[in-house]
């Protein structure tokens, strides 16, 4: 039996693979999350999240699936990152206030020993790729509750400063089209049957 490999110290997606009962284990390398100039937001996730697998691939197994996946916030195409102080996420929040805009998450899954496409630069393995994208719209939101915000919850590992699960989803969300919990961090909905071709199987 085949299991999961995450790349990322996210809480959230431990938490989703957990609760999804498919065994994994997570370890990551620390990657820079640049992108390169004219990509789209899709790319970009998925450039990230590629770029993720690279730097984790040496610690895969031959008995795992490697996992790696990004979220990026877009604002048309714009994209936001994480803030790095509370004046930064209250910049962030302006942008969304009152307006849709587009989370999506990249994934990449890499096996020695799964069916895909095979990638010339992960050393034989073989590779899928595919993203998931939902539009959230926010309602709109004063400058004390975006203080507020930002100074109790510190959603400085968030990209785009927010996390849906959280007090601001709860209050200002005013509706999501798509995966809910893409917005969170991994499109599960769509991952678990990709995992369960490839091997892995709830406990």
């Amino acid at each position: 039996m085949k299991t999961v490999l995450l790349a990322s110290k996210s809480p959230r997606r431990q938490e989703m693979l957990r609760l999804s009962g498919l065994p994994f284990r997570a370890e990551a390398v620390d990657t820079p999350e640049q992108v390169p100039d004219g990509l789209s937001p899709a790319a970009a996730a998925l450039h990230i999240a590629r770029g993720k697998a690279d730097a984790s691939a040496q610690l895969l197994r031959d008995s795992e699936i490697l996992l790696a996946a990004d979220t990026v916030v877009a604002v048309g195409d714009q994209l936001l990152a994480k803030p790095a102080d509370v004046a930064e996420g209250m910049a962030m929040l302006r942008l969304l206030s009152g307006k849709t805009h587009e989370v999506i998450t990249g994934v990449v899954l890499r096996s020695r020993h799964a069916r895909g496409k095979q990638s010339p630069d992960a050393g034989g393995e073989h590779e899928e790729a595919f993203f998931a994208r939902t539009e959230v719209e926010f309602a709109s939101l004063s400058k004390a509750f975006m203080r507020y915000y930002v100074e109790q919850f510190r959603p400085f590992d968030k990209a785009g400063g927010y996390a849906i699960q959280e007090w601001i989803g709860l209050t200002h969300i005013l509706a999501i089209r798509g995966c809910f919990y893409n917005v969170v961090g991994l499109p599960m909905p769509m991952l678990f049957p990709k995992l369960l071709a490839l091997g892995v199987q709830p406990r």
